[in-house]
């Protein structure tokens, strides 16, 4: 969180003394803050928001570690969710063809494991380690953002990249727009001459 998110922290804490009955001190706002100030504004709110819904954990006041277990835990999914996009990616693309993923964090991770072209040729008895590597780094930059990912992932063939957006907004090709990478069109045999 930044410094201008302060107000509306300051606003989440005293909603939380109402709901809970609990008076909040400054002093009790301001290590809330020292623990969450690493976390976006939206994760925290987000965070408390789910905490107070959940059936079991709303009965009582969120601490700091339930936020943080909170966000971390999305953070892990979201780290998940990128590794079967890459993988995803992987299967269908390979190492010839550039790629551009509109998560760049996901950049960052590929590059720190060496980058596109070395993950799509590792062998397949090994990915199940480069997910656990992917979504070490994933996560890491996910905390400590990268100062510097490629815009976007070489491949073999430094072609046009494709572009994969966020799986919400995932539309498959169509057939018309697929790449047929590595295959040979042998559809007009007609003009052969010999």
């Amino acid at each position: 969180m930044e410094m201008n998110d302060m107000k509306n922290f300051a606003s989440l804490m005293a909603t939380i003394g109402e709901i809970y009955a609990k008076t909040i001190s400054e002093t009790l706002i301001e290590i809330y803050w020292q623990i969450l100030k690493p976390f976006a504004w939206t994760h925290v709110k987000e965070a408390v928001s789910h905490h107070i819904a959940d059936p079991h954990t709303g009965q009582f006041i969120p601490k700091p570690s339930d936020i943080v277990g909170r966000i971390e835990g999305k953070n892990e999914e979201k780290a998940l969710q990128a590794w079967l996009d890459v993988f995803s990616a992987i299967q269908r693309y390979g190492a010839y063809q550039s790629i551009i993923f509109e998560d760049k964090t996901i950049h960052a991770a590929i590059d720190a494991m060496g980058g596109w072209k070395t993950l799509c040729a590792s062998k397949t008895e090994n990915m199940p380690t480069n997910a656990r590597l992917f979504q070490k780094y994933y996560l890491s930059f996910l905390k400590n953002p990268a100062t510097h990912a490629p815009p976007h992932l070489s491949g073999i063939f430094a072609s046009e990249p494709i572009f994969i957006p966020h799986p919400k907004e995932f539309k498959p090709l169509t057939r018309s727009k697929q790449t047929n990478i590595g295959k040979c069109d042998h559809a007009d045999k007609s003009n052969n001459t010999i």
